[in-house]
Formats: C-alpha cells, sequence, structure tokens
C-alpha cells in the first residue's frame, strides 16, 4: 500500500460547533431543471452554511465543489455556445448556477450538484 496516497476521510454531518471542522456537506441538489424551467441553482442560505460551518467558532467555508448529472466536476465559470450554458461555481455563498440562453442546442441546462468544506481556526471559541 502506497503510504503517499491520503483517503478522503467520510464523517457524518453534526450540528454541534466544531464537529464538522475539516468536512465536506453532503451533496446539494436541491432544484432540478426541466423543459419549462431551464435553469439551474444549487444554493443554501448564509444561516444554513453558519449551521455547518460556525463562523462564531472558527468555521471558515473554505472550498467548493460542483459537479454536472454525469458526475464530472468542474469549478469556475463555463460558457458552452453549442449548449447554450453560462455556468458559475465559485463559492459556497454564491452556489452552483446555470444559466440557459435562448441559443443552443440543449433545452435546459444539467442538473448541477454542490458540496462546500468547513476549515477550522485554531483560534480560542467564543461563548455563546
Amino acid at each position: 500500500m502506497n503510504n503517499n496516497v491520503r483517503s478522503r476521510e467520510r464523517r457524518s454531518v453534526s450540528s454541534a460547533p466544531r464537529q464538522n471542522c475539516g468536512t465536506w456537506s453532503p451533496w446539494v441538489n436541491d432544484h432540478h431543471p426541466s423543459n419549462t424551467d431551464v435553469d439551474d441553482k444549487e444554493f443554501k442560505p448564509k444561516s444554513e452554511l453558519d449551521t455547518f460551518c460556525p463562523p462564531d467558532y472558527g468555521g471558515n467555508l473554505t472550498r467548493i465543489m460542483c459537479k454536472d448529472e454525469r458526475g464530472e466536476p468542474f469549478f469556475g465559470n463555463i460558457t458552452d455556445t453549442k449548449s447554450g450554458h453560462a455556468i458559475t461555481c465559485v463559492s459556497p455563498y454564491i452556489g452552483a448556477i446555470c444559466k440557459k440562453s435562448n441559443s443552443g442546442l440543449v433545452s435546459h441546462c444539467p442538473d448541477l450538484s454542490m458540496q462546500y468544506y468547513c476549515a477550522c481556526s485554531n483560534k480560542t471559541l467564543h461563548s455563546k
């Protein structure tokens, strides 16, 4: 076994402060585009993000991962003129967004999913 390869540990998500430090959230996929609702946006309100990764306890959402319905990962801003999609995946606070233009060969955006990572500092914890 190669000791240089580290497997990604999957932990269960907790609402207790600092319990989600060093943890990825579950995949978020609450909206599903269709021929009548062509755009997609996966988003969690700041209050839910702060519950998962409390800033008052040193939590900081530092990364986002996005994927399409085929499981293909992506990050950043992508414009596909052939399909007519403009996709954004840059921040947990913005979410994963796909806007469909009137042009393009595909009738609606791909079904996106996102997850975010909670990193925690070693600062002194605030009491509530």
